[in-house]
């Protein structure tokens, strides 16, 4: 028996040998040149679950918690319609499933705390909280770095 890797691995791999953007096509058309027997509606699929800025992800296993977009199936971006590009948190940003006011699952882009900083200096404030924005945002890509296989 000869090795076959999950689908959400195909689609890595032809994203990997595509180039930095593809669309859903381009990726199925690589999968089929590679691999018999895969569906293409289980393609479209996996690119789904492995896109951090596509709303509907929640809705697959690998998504059902809250967590930050750093796992092994966190490495589309979605661009257009039927069309992703490598996810970069440099360029993209940092992405999320996290729960919103209601208790929903949603996908989000992760909050930038300097948005929320008031432009005032009394007693020190506004430094102290630039310092832990600063921390915050070492910490998230400190996150993605470590646990991104």
């Amino acid at each position: 028996m000869s090795y076959r890797p999950y689908v959400w691995q195909m689609v890595k791999e032809a994203m990997d040998n595509i180039g930095e953007k593809a669309t859903y096509s381009e990726i199925k058309k690589y999968i089929h040149s590679k691999y018999d027997n895969v569906n293409d509606n289980t393609i479209n699929c996996q690119i789904i679950v492995c896109t951090v800025n596509h709303r509907t992800r929640i809705h697959y296993p690998e998504n059902k918690k809250s967590r930050i977009a750093n796992t092994k199936y966190d490495y589309l971006y979605t661009i257009g319609r039927g069309e992703v590009e490598k996810y970069r948190p440099d360029k993209h940003g940092i992405w999320e499933i996290k729960e919103d006011e209601t208790g929903k699952l949603i996908v989000a882009l992760r909050e930038n705390v300097n948005e929320k900083i008031e432009n005032t200096n009394k007693n020190g404030i506004f430094e102290k909280k630039k310092r832990w924005s600063i921390h915050f945002h070492l910490k998230s890509i400190l996150e993605i770095l470590l646990y991104r296989t």
